[in-house]
């Protein structure tokens, strides 16, 4: 039960999100050249299992970025950092 109370706090969007859950942010990724400053910095926070895959994606958008997967505090890779090289 306590797993349903947690969901219902969170946006629709933020749980049906395409067959690959990254239906929201994968847009969001793919305008960071154009969106994120040289210097600038992001920060998206999403399911663990999906880490890997929007590390992945980043790197294809802003090579040159400094990508990082953080865990929360129950050790889950919960959040991926972009910081874009200054120009």
């Amino acid at each position: 039960m306590e797993g349903n109370v947690e969901l219902a706090a969170e946006p629709s969007v933020a749980l049906v999100s395409g067959p690959d859950g990254l239906g929201t942010i994968g847009p969001l990724i793919a305008d960071l050249g154009r969106i994120l400053a040289p210097g600038g910095a992001a920060i998206f926070e999403l399911d663990p299992d999906q880490a890997e895959a929007v590390r992945h994606r980043v790197g294809l958008v802003l090579p040159a970025a400094a990508v990082a997967i953080l865990d929360d505090l129950a050790g889950l890779p919960r959040f991926v950092t972009v910081e874009r090289a200054r120009s």
